[in-house]
């Protein structure tokens, strides 16, 4: 299942496999602003190609359905969503630390601005509540 809802749309963007432990590393070596900065870059490109790529338009339910997919199969964090009174809450936990959040924020934010839409995230240090 992973390489046929994942992997191989992935393939086409030379997507390497890192550790947990590997990518908090590399986050903890980073600045801050280098790490916002590489969650916008990340989340301004790739992940509309691969929208476009399985679901065939970029709109938050299909960034909505990609976070879901990158939590399934792309073990970046665990994916959770409550709808309360018609309004969606997704929340990302990591174990990352707060870098990871710092990160997933700017990542988010920018996959959901690719899509028209503007959320509101929360960071915590384990993880990240997006309200849309």
């Amino acid at each position: 299942m992973t390489y046929a809802e994942h992997d191989r749309y992935l393939q086409k963007f030379h997507m390497i496999k890192m550790s947990t432990p590997t990518f908090k590393r590399v986050l903890n070596a980073s600045t801050l602003e280098a790490i916002v900065d590489a969650g916008r870059s990340a989340g301004s490109s790739v992940p509309e190609s691969f929208m476009l790529a399985k679901m065939g338009e970029v709109t938050p339910a299909s960034t909505v359905e990609y976070l879901t997919l990158m939590g399934t199969y792309a073990n970046l964090f665990d994916y959770t969503e409550i709808s309360i009174s018609g309004k969606s809450s997704i929340t990302l936990t990591h174990d990352l630390g707060a870098n990871g959040s710092i990160f997933l924020a700017s990542y988010v934010e920018a996959i959901f601005k690719q899509a028209g839409k503007n959320v509101k995230i929360a960071q915590f240090a384990d993880g990240i509540t997006i309200d849309i």
